[in-house]
């Protein structure tokens, strides 16, 4: 006899597909309660394997319990699905109110991989040092790797008098640990050919990035939990009140994380602002959704506000550039 779990998705399965007997039936019900078009989930050519698929899917991201509500909704004649959702239904909170899917574009994330993702975006995130800390933290900024010898930042953070090549220091691993200690940190120089690409700031046309080449390929480090890696450019259609991850080194600190939100989509055709703390030195940062993906590139403060250059922007701004190495890292994730 299958397990409790198996049963319940082999019953799953196929009350679905005699609920849903056409794949359009089904494309609608998964955007209408999953919000994703189907074809992101699944790619198979029979009802029954995309069923099956379909409940992999939802199942793995703990928004099973939505698609057989949903279902069960949108055909109340089906006894089968109806009596399959009743095993969601969760006692009442104290104040009467059931719990809610209140963000649809926020979906939940398995734990222990957003800690992996996590840790790997760390690794990837630098502090840039125009000098020495001991003779000052002028200029300071941050950055992160895109592939494994080139870095991202703000072009600001290199178009100024105190930028000298051979004096520039990017540091990674700069944090405090559990034990209270400050890490030195893996040091790097920039390589001789240094400058890939720049767009000028925002208030002169710009984007505000720099493409950075190292001298050594940073990116393939071995770490203890693997190849340090990079960081992708994402596209992500903001919306007010979305979370914000910004991983920094504010006034030239260790490694630090800001958390706030979405607060306007568009103060500017190429920038979204956010409430999340910055300070001198945090420009540069990689600002990530709640997936860990890069989706903005901070690079300003305001008198109640931060901003980002979209990574959607900077993606396009390379795509159409003439050098196969900006082409590439303009490619989808």
């Amino acid at each position: 006899m299958p397990p409790p779990d198996a049963q319940f998705r082999r019953e799953l399965r196929e009350a679905l597909v005699e609920a849903y007997p056409t794949l359009s039936d089904l494309r609608m019900l998964v955007e209408d309660t999953i919000g994703v078009p189907l074809q992101n989930v699944t790619m198979a050519g029979d009802m029954p394997s995309i069923a099956f698929e379909l409940i992999g899917w939802t199942r793995a991201r703990g928004r099973l319990p939505e698609l057989v509500a949903g279902a069960a909704a949108e055909r109340p004649r089906s006894t089968k699905l109806k009596d399959l959702s009743r095993r969601f239904v969760f006692p009442h909170a104290a104040e009467g109110q059931e719990e809610r899917i209140v963000r649809e574009d926020v979906p939940f994330e398995n734990a222990g991989e957003w800690a992996v993702r996590y840790n790997r975006c760390r690794v990837a995130v630098c502090r840039v040092e125009p000098q020495p800390l001991n003779e000052s933290n002028a200029d300071f900024g941050s950055g992160f790797l895109v592939a494994p010898d080139i870095l991202l930042t703000n072009f600001h953070v290199i178009d100024h008098t105190g930028w000298k090549p051979d004096r520039v220091v990017f540091r990674f691993d700069c944090e405090v640990g559990s034990d209270g200690k400050e890490a030195a940190g893996r040091t790097c120089k920039l390589a001789a050919d240094w400058k890939l690409g720049t767009s000028p700031r925002v208030s002169d046309g710009g984007l505000d990035f720099a493409l950075l080449r190292l001298a050594e390929p940073v990116g393939n480090d071995p770490l203890p939990a693997g190849t340090r890696g990079w960081l992708a450019l994402h596209t992500q259609p903001f919306r007010i009140g979305q979370p914000v991850f910004i991983l920094q080194h504010p006034a030239a600190r260790p490694l630090k994380l800001a958390i706030g939100t979405v607060r306007d989509v568009n103060p500017s055709p190429v920038q979204v602002s956010y409430d999340a703390n910055t300070e001198g030195g945090s420009s540069g940062s990689p600002c990530f959704n709640s997936a860990l993906q890069v989706v903005a590139l901070h690079h300003f403060g305001g008198a109640d506000h931060n901003r980002g250059v979209k990574a959607e922007r900077i993606r396009q701004d390379l795509a159409g550039r003439a050098e196969p190495v900006l082409r590439q890292l303009a490619a989808p994730a």
